[in-house]
């Protein structure tokens, strides 16, 4: 089987999670200060979801 989606290597993770609806859910982001940690963290908090990062250094 094979599966696709919409979303291509340019797609953002706003547009990956765009229409999804993650109130009531918690999601835990390791590396969440930087990079691709940060901006999953953004989308996921877009979507409503209850995010907590887990981080080396707090500052």
């Amino acid at each position: 089987m094979r599966l696709t989606t919409p979303c291509t290597r340019e797609s953002t993770a706003a547009d990956v999670s765009a229409g999804v609806d993650l109130t009531g859910r918690r999601a835990i982001v390791t590396g969440g200060a930087s990079g691709i940690g940060v901006e999953t963290a953004r989308a996921l908090a877009q979507a409503r979801a209850e995010v907590t990062l887990a981080v080396r250094n707090t500052t």
